[in-house]
């Protein structure tokens, strides 16, 4: 007995020793979720979560099958997905039988270790503000809408954040070879949850380097360009073997099989196509497949030959010739539709994984988005907010009003970081940005942009600082407060 209250002493009081502030965010946490969770529509977060069949049947068919090999066909393989995802998910239904609640509970679990991540890195940046900061991601619109679907990116934003916290440390001028390290495994994992940061572990060798010749720790640069060659070999002997499975498979030696690359490319066309003529997303399907399209076209050239290829061949043959779509459009229809891509990116709020799983107004909301004219955004938005219900409207207001205020604060955060010639750090957030701004072509939005959250609400923070350092000097005779307890 005298055991059990020496363990219930020291965990209360280890439970006082923590910020008011952080309890708080942890509250607010669990009360929203379990408000979520009440309000759910049942059976939404594995029905609703877009994509979510490419992950559940693949996870079904592991532990059915014994591989990733269709589920109703396992002499087939399936290779559309990368396997940490699947592999999660196998593993929960394995310990908790088949339902999608587990693999959300994990997931929010996820979201709230990410959120600690992140409140570490703000308190080496800006004291004061990490309880504050876990806030902006756990209770991030964007984030929890997610998190509450059967979808990747929320296990693909914790290994991401991971990876952003070792890489901020080596902003800070802490070259030891933990952060470099930390960069490669992290890095590696999230590429196998979601490939799309695949092109940033060739980068680490270059972007490590640089950062200490911006930081100004000139005389480190050899330092770090080793470290960062050894991580991305570390990252590459990580995804080798998924590569290779691929490899053998016909797909090349890639994260993802053609059939997934031929579709990233190939959406681009329709975006592009229905921007050109003004019609619908779902109309442009059609039309870049019909006959006489530039798709027809690379099919009539293959001639015979095209009825001998595998179904990989044939996503092999159409994908070589995606880009070679893009570029024949005008340009000017390019550049139009990648300025709306980033703004998509930049300020779209997320709301549309919230109706998803409350049910609010969603078959509307997809028909807006889906069967009305790309080049009428105004229209689209007209149309769904002269219709919704109060609360549709009332979600759809408080997502986007999230976005466009945090990127307003962040510009004022990107000034402030300037001003304060914090040069490595700019170059890393703007960069990080960037990147995924880049990947998605045209079809920039709120959920592409989930990766680099915690980037943009360092931004947000900086910016509120600065705000808040104004605010004090135009309050002459003002003891500065305290704010340990953000």
């Amino acid at each position: 007995m005298s055991e059990l209250r020496n363990i219930t002493s020291a965990v209360s009081e280890w439970a006082n020793s923590l910020p008011r502030g952080l309890w708080i965010v942890t509250g607010l946490y669990l009360l929203v979720n379990l408000i979520l969770a009440v309000l759910a529509v049942p059976g939404a977060s594995l029905a609703q979560g877009g994509d979510s069949g490419s992950y559940w049947n693949p996870a079904l068919a592991l532990l059915k099958h014994g591989g990733f090999v269709q589920l109703d066909n396992p002499a087939e393989p399936d290779f559309y997905r990368t396997p940490l995802y699947p592999l999660m998910i196998a593993g929960l239904i394995w310990l908790f039988g088949e339902s999608p609640g587990a693999v959300v509970v994990v997931q929010l679990c996820l979201l709230f270790g990410t959120g600690l991540i992140f409140r570490d890195t703000v308190r080496n940046w800006l004291p004061g503000w990490e309880n504050f900061g876990m806030g902006l991601i756990v209770l991030n619109p964007n984030l929890l809408g997610t998190a509450h679907l059967i979808q990747s990116e929320t296990l693909y934003l914790f290994f991401m954040a991971i990876g952003f916290w070792a890489l901020l440390r080596i902003v800070r001028e802490d070259f030891r070879w933990h952060n470099s390290l930390t960069i490669g495994l992290s890095l590696a994992a999230a590429c196998l949850a979601k490939p799309t940061s695949q092109f940033l572990v060739v980068v680490i060798p270059i972007a490590l380097p640089l950062i200490a010749l911006v930081a100004g720790a000139r005389s480190e640069w050899v330092r770090l360009l080793v470290q960062g060659a050894t991580a991305a070999v570390v990252a590459l002997a990580i995804m080798a073997p998924w590569a290779s499975k691929l490899a053998s498979n016909g797909n090349g030696y890639a994260l993802s099989a053609h059939e997934i690359r031929y579709r990233y490319l190939w959406d681009q066309v329709m975006m592009l196509e229905a921007n050109l003529h003004g019609i619908s997303y779902h109309a442009a399907a059609g039309r870049i497949i019909a006959p006489g399209s530039y798709h027809a076209n690379v099919i009539a050239a293959q001639g015979e030959r095209w009825a001998t290829l595998s179904k990989t061949e044939r996503y092999a043959v159409l994908e070589q010739h995606g880009y070679g779509a893009i570029f024949s459009y005008p340009p000017e229809v390019i550049f139009r539709v990648m300025a709306r891509s980033v703004a998509q990116f930049m300020v779209s709020g997320g709301a549309g994984n919230l109706h998803n799983l409350l049910g609010t107004d969603t078959g509307r909301l997809n028909q807006v988005w889906f069967k009305t004219s790309q080049q009428d955004v105004g229209g689209m938005l007209k149309s769904f907010f002269g219709g919704a219900p109060p609360g549709a409207l009332f979600i759809s207001i408080v997502c986007l009003g999230f976005a466009l205020v945090a990127r307003l604060i962040g510009l004022v955060g990107v000034v402030a970081i300037w001003q304060s010639r914090q040069f490595a750090l700019l170059l890393t957030l703007l960069g990080l940005i960037g990147y995924f701004v880049a990947v998605h072509l045209f079809h920039g939005n709120s959920r592409y942009r989930i990766p680099v959250e915690p980037a943009m609400m360092l931004l947000v923070l900086f910016g509120l600082q600065a705000m808040w350092d104004w605010f004090r000097t135009r309050r002459p005779g003002k003891p500065a407060e305290d704010t340990s307890g953000r």
